[in-house]
């Protein structure tokens, strides 16, 4: 079985070489298997932050049809268990179909950026980072269609509003006795103020950024997972990933306009050139990673070398003040390598001669 195919779909988003494991028309059992595992976990507290994982898992191991039809079953089978809760919680129709939507916009993101159809027009089967990217943007830009669109009595603003007054109060408790700075943190920290800190910091990037990291999050799983079941752990990292040479410009022009959308005071293009900036910049902290990983695997590293470096890694992740000199130099290591090959492996030993 050639594993080159999951390889070669992971690493450059076109269409796999080999054939998946199961080929043929619609695998049924698998794709209502994923997709209720799917609706279950979407259900189930915290465990719903890798509800993507069973779509991918299907869209890599099945074929294409099999992965859509598990991403119709997973939308008739989140449908059908709202309407039964219906039956104890009164139902919003309006908030019941954007529920929906937006369950199937994130659903079929993710399949589409596993397994993008191996027909159809070109843009569709683009790399895997811009799929990531597209596929992001859109279900960001519904999320906040939604919230925007919502009424004060609305779910979604209830939730806005309960972790607003609940960061608020943390934040106003972390003072202690001293009173000064409990009436400045009450002045400054309010829901109200806290509420339109979150608003702007999800408009300008963050929601952006955080949906992006949970699909390469998810994708990451997914194929660790199906790698395992293909007995083939070579699946795709960070180290083979690069950016296009013309990123550098998007980048660039989004930190200009965003100067001066500030100094005119032009909101709606600072808000869209924030969010090819967060892009921007999660690709250079995607490279950055690479050109690191590149260099802690190029050379045999001892067991125990390897472990203190992971757990150092880790440490400086989890501190604060760290993990943000470690992000930005990853960033900037990620732009270095626009004018400095730094994975280009050197030769060693003396050059070859062509035969007398």
């Amino acid at each position: 079985m050639d594993p080159s195919g999951l390889r070669t779909f992971g690493v450059d988003g076109a269409s796999p070489q080999g054939a998946p494991v199961w080929k043929g028309g619609v695998s049924w059992l698998p794709a209502l298997a994923g997709a209720f595992v799917c609706v279950i976990l979407m259900r189930i507290g915290f465990l719903g932050f890798f509800f993507l994982v069973p779509m991918g898992f299907v869209a890599a191991l099945w074929n294409t049809s099999t992965a859509w039809v598990s991403v119709l079953a997973a939308m008739a089978s989140h449908a059908g268990i709202g309407l039964g809760l219906s039956l104890i919680i009164p139902l919003v129709p309006r908030d019941f179909a954007l529920d929906i939507l937006y369950f199937g916009v994130m659903v079929s993101a993710f399949v589409w950026i596993i397994r993008p159809p191996e027909g159809g027009p070109g843009f569709l089967r683009i790399r895997a980072a811009w799929r990531l990217t597209l596929g992001a943007a859109a279900g960001v830009s519904l999320f906040m269609g939604i919230v925007s669109s919502a009424g004060e009595n609305s779910g979604v603003a209830a939730f806005v509003r309960a972790q607003a007054e609940l960061l608020s109060s943390l934040s106003i408790e972390s003072s202690g006795s001293d009173a000064a700075r409990r009436s400045l943190l009450e002045q400054y920290l309010s829901p109200e103020r806290i509420r339109e800190m979150m608003t702007a910091l999800i408009l300008r990037g963050g929601g952006l950024a955080s949906c992006m990291l949970v699909f390469y999050i998810s994708r990451f799983i997914t194929l660790f997972l199906a790698g395992l079941v293909r007995r083939d752990r070579a699946w795709p990292g960070l180290r083979e990933f690069h950016v296009h040479p013309w990123l550098i410009w998007a980048f660039s022009l989004s930190l200009g306009i965003i100067l001066l959308s500030r100094l005119v005071k032009w909101q709606v293009p600072e808000i869209a050139a924030w969010n090819v900036f967060a892009a921007c910049v999660l690709m250079y902290f995607a490279q950055g990673a690479g050109i690191a990983r590149h260099f802690l695997t190029r050379r045999p590293v001892s067991p125990g070398l390897r472990l203190f470096v992971n757990i150092a890694i880790v440490f400086a992740v989890l501190s604060p003040g760290l993990n943000g000199i470690l992000f930005g130099a990853l960033i900037l290591l990620g732009i270095a390598e626009h004018w400095v090959p730094l994975r280009v492996l050197k030769q060693e030993g003396p050059p070859s001669t062509p035969a007398a």
